[in-house]
């Protein structure tokens, strides 16, 4: 730990650099992390993914391929549909999400999760696609938080 205590002072300059790399959305959510030293970590181990770090201060897509990382076994599964047929469908895949909200129990469970989304929205972990519209930003966010079980408060 006293290697990597010290490495860690030594290389501030260098994490500034890496994260002036990144764009503004990242940089905010990066800006207390060590990469420059986490690299060095990585390439001291020998971690087989060595664009680890320059893969995170990119950010990750959301739709389409990752970069092959050499860690995960490779596991083609093509997509069930491309971006644009799910755009096409995301009006009433979002009215589907809408009408399963409507109960009473739902009401809930969405003044939560419209109160998580804002809070997610002020710190900069999602931001609204004004491109497809309020409809569309507004289901895929709960669905993603109803999928991976976060709590609502």
């Amino acid at each position: 730990m006293k290697r990597w205590t010290e490495r860690a002072k030594l290389l501030t300059g260098a994490d500034a650099a890496v994260l002036a790399q990144a764009p503004p959305h990242l940089q905010s959510l990066l800006h207390n992390k060590r990469l420059a030293l986490w690299q060095e970590m990585l390439d001291f181990y020998e971690y087989p993914d060595k664009e680890l770090v320059r893969d995170i201060t990119r950010g990750f897509p959301v739709t389409g391929w990752l970069p092959d990382s050499q860690v995960f076994p490779k596991d083609y599964k093509p997509p069930s549909m491309n971006v644009q047929t799910l755009q096409s469908l995301s009006k009433g895949l979002n009215e589907r999400v809408k009408s399963k909200l409507g109960s009473s129990t739902a009401d809930f469970l969405g003044e939560a999760t419209w109160e998580e989304t804002e809070k997610e929205l002020q710190e900069g972990w999602m931001e609204v696609d004004l491109e497809g519209g309020q409809d569309a930003a507004w289901a895929r966010v709960k669905f993603t938080r109803l999928c991976l079980g976060k709590p609502w408060t």
